[in-house]
Protein backbone atom coordinates (compact mmCIF):
# COMPACT_ATOMS: atom_id res chain seq x y z
CA UNK A 1 0.00 0.00 0.00
CA UNK A 2 1.22 3.50 -0.82
CA UNK A 3 0.29 6.54 1.26
CA UNK A 4 0.20 10.06 -0.15
CA UNK A 5 2.29 12.56 1.79
CA UNK A 6 2.92 16.28 1.94
CA UNK A 7 5.53 18.34 3.75
CA UNK A 8 4.59 21.76 5.04
CA UNK A 9 7.76 23.81 5.39
CA UNK A 10 9.78 21.77 2.93
CA UNK A 11 12.35 24.44 2.11
CA UNK A 12 14.21 24.35 5.43
CA UNK A 13 16.91 21.90 6.50
CA UNK A 14 14.54 19.58 8.35
CA UNK A 15 11.99 19.77 5.55
CA UNK A 16 14.66 18.92 2.98
CA UNK A 17 15.79 15.87 4.92
CA UNK A 18 12.19 14.78 5.30
CA UNK A 19 11.63 15.19 1.54
CA UNK A 20 14.70 13.01 0.94
CA UNK A 21 13.44 10.32 3.32
CA UNK A 22 9.94 10.32 1.83
CA UNK A 23 11.37 10.12 -1.70
CA UNK A 24 13.23 6.95 -0.76
CA UNK A 25 10.39 5.36 1.20
CA UNK A 26 8.65 2.48 -0.60
CA UNK A 27 5.24 3.15 0.99
CA UNK A 28 5.10 6.95 0.68
CA UNK A 29 4.39 9.06 -2.37
CA UNK A 30 5.27 12.73 -2.08
CA UNK A 31 2.44 14.73 -3.61
CA UNK A 32 3.07 18.21 -2.19
CA UNK A 33 5.71 20.33 -0.51
CA UNK A 34 4.96 23.84 0.69
CA UNK A 35 7.05 26.91 1.36
CA UNK A 36 6.08 30.54 1.73
CA UNK A 37 9.47 31.85 0.64
CA UNK A 38 10.12 29.37 -2.19
CA UNK A 39 6.63 29.07 -3.68
CA UNK A 40 6.72 27.96 -7.36
CA UNK A 41 10.42 27.05 -7.22
CA UNK A 42 11.37 23.44 -7.86
CA UNK A 43 12.43 21.30 -4.94
CA UNK A 44 15.76 20.76 -6.71
CA UNK A 45 16.34 24.53 -6.87
CA UNK A 46 16.26 24.65 -3.07
CA UNK A 47 17.65 21.18 -2.36
CA UNK A 48 20.08 20.29 -5.19
CA UNK A 49 20.38 16.71 -3.91
CA UNK A 50 16.68 16.28 -4.80
CA UNK A 51 16.87 17.50 -8.42
CA UNK A 52 15.16 14.35 -9.65
CA UNK A 53 11.93 15.26 -7.84
CA UNK A 54 9.54 16.72 -10.36
CA UNK A 55 7.66 18.92 -7.91
CA UNK A 56 7.40 22.62 -7.13
CA UNK A 57 6.79 24.20 -3.78
CA UNK A 58 3.24 25.44 -3.34
CA UNK A 59 1.72 27.84 -0.84
CA UNK A 60 0.85 26.42 2.60
CA UNK A 61 -2.60 27.92 2.11
CA UNK A 62 -3.21 25.53 -0.80
CA UNK A 63 -2.99 22.22 1.03
CA UNK A 64 -3.99 19.14 -0.93
CA UNK A 65 -5.75 16.18 0.60
CA UNK A 66 -3.23 13.47 1.61
CA UNK A 67 -2.97 10.46 3.87
CA UNK A 68 -0.19 11.98 5.98
CA UNK A 69 0.98 15.56 6.37
CA UNK A 70 4.38 16.28 7.90
CA UNK A 71 4.74 19.73 9.45
CA UNK A 72 8.41 20.77 9.32
CA UNK A 73 7.65 24.24 10.61
CA UNK A 74 9.19 26.45 13.28
CA UNK A 75 7.92 26.30 16.85
CA UNK A 76 4.47 27.89 17.19
CA UNK A 77 3.32 27.41 13.59
CA UNK A 78 1.66 24.01 13.83
CA UNK A 79 -0.53 24.91 16.78
CA UNK A 80 -1.83 27.92 14.83
CA UNK A 81 -2.56 25.90 11.66
CA UNK A 82 -3.46 22.50 13.11
CA UNK A 83 -7.09 22.66 11.96
CA UNK A 84 -6.06 23.21 8.33
CA UNK A 85 -3.44 20.44 8.63
CA UNK A 86 -6.01 18.00 10.04
CA UNK A 87 -8.57 18.97 7.40
CA UNK A 88 -6.02 18.11 4.70
CA UNK A 89 -4.73 14.80 6.11
CA UNK A 90 -5.81 11.68 7.93
CA UNK A 91 -2.63 11.83 10.02
CA UNK A 92 -0.51 14.84 10.97
CA UNK A 93 3.09 14.39 12.10
CA UNK A 94 4.44 17.55 13.68
CA UNK A 95 8.22 17.91 13.83
CA UNK A 96 8.16 21.02 16.03
CA UNK A 97 7.71 21.05 19.82
CA UNK A 98 4.10 22.21 19.56
CA UNK A 99 2.47 18.92 20.59
CA UNK A 100 5.27 17.05 22.41
CA UNK A 101 4.12 17.68 25.97
CA UNK A 102 1.03 16.21 27.62
CA UNK A 103 -0.51 19.21 29.35
CA UNK A 104 -0.78 22.96 29.26
CA UNK A 105 1.05 23.18 32.60
CA UNK A 106 4.01 21.21 31.22
CA UNK A 107 4.00 23.33 28.09
CA UNK A 108 3.92 26.59 30.06
CA UNK A 109 6.91 25.43 32.12
CA UNK A 110 9.12 25.40 28.99
CA UNK A 111 7.37 27.68 26.49
CA UNK A 112 5.19 30.78 26.43
CA UNK A 113 1.66 29.41 26.21
CA UNK A 114 -0.14 27.13 23.79
CA UNK A 115 -3.03 28.28 21.58
CA UNK A 116 -4.56 24.75 21.38
CA UNK A 117 -3.88 23.13 24.77
CA UNK A 118 -6.90 20.83 24.44
CA UNK A 119 -4.98 18.90 21.77
CA UNK A 120 -1.89 18.21 23.91
CA UNK A 121 -3.38 15.13 25.60
CA UNK A 122 -4.64 13.92 22.22
CA UNK A 123 -1.24 13.86 20.50
CA UNK A 124 1.04 10.83 20.61
CA UNK A 125 4.76 11.31 21.25
CA UNK A 126 6.64 9.51 18.49
CA UNK A 127 9.39 7.49 20.03
CA UNK A 128 8.79 4.07 18.45
CA UNK A 129 11.53 2.48 20.54
CA UNK A 130 9.25 3.05 23.55
CA UNK A 131 5.69 3.36 22.30
CA UNK A 132 5.37 1.89 18.80
CA UNK A 133 1.98 0.34 19.67
CA UNK A 134 0.52 3.76 20.57
CA UNK A 135 1.42 5.27 17.19
CA UNK A 136 -0.80 2.95 15.15
CA UNK A 137 -4.12 4.68 14.64
CA UNK A 138 -3.01 8.03 16.08
CA UNK A 139 -3.98 10.97 13.89
CA UNK A 140 -1.80 13.59 15.63
CA UNK A 141 1.80 12.55 16.17
CA UNK A 142 4.45 14.72 17.81
CA UNK A 143 7.91 13.87 16.59
CA UNK A 144 10.55 13.63 19.27
CA UNK A 145 13.26 16.26 19.28
CA UNK A 146 16.89 15.32 18.70
CA UNK A 147 18.16 16.20 22.20
CA UNK A 148 15.22 14.55 23.97
CA UNK A 149 15.45 11.44 21.81
CA UNK A 150 19.19 11.08 22.39
CA UNK A 151 18.75 11.57 26.14
CA UNK A 152 15.77 9.22 26.50
CA UNK A 153 17.32 6.45 24.42
CA UNK A 154 20.69 6.90 26.11
CA UNK A 155 19.19 6.57 29.60
CA UNK A 156 16.67 3.83 28.72
CA UNK A 157 19.04 0.90 29.40
CA UNK A 158 19.79 2.34 32.85
CA UNK A 159 16.08 2.42 33.72
CA UNK A 160 15.41 -1.00 32.20
CA UNK A 161 18.23 -2.51 34.29
CA UNK A 162 17.22 -0.71 37.51
CA UNK A 163 20.41 1.33 37.64
CA UNK A 164 18.20 4.46 37.76
CA UNK A 165 14.67 4.61 39.16
CA UNK A 166 13.62 8.10 38.14
CA UNK A 167 14.02 9.54 41.64
CA UNK A 168 17.66 10.51 41.13
CA UNK A 169 18.82 14.01 40.33
CA UNK A 170 20.79 13.77 37.10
Amino acid sequence: MTYSASVVGGSGFTGGELLRLIDGHPELELTQATSRSKENKTIGHVHPNLRELDLRFSSPEDLESVDVLFAATPHGVSMEHIDAFRDAADTVVDLSADFRLDSEAQYDEWYEGHSRPELLAESEYALPELNRENLAGSDLIASGGCNATATILGLLPLFENDVLSGDEQI
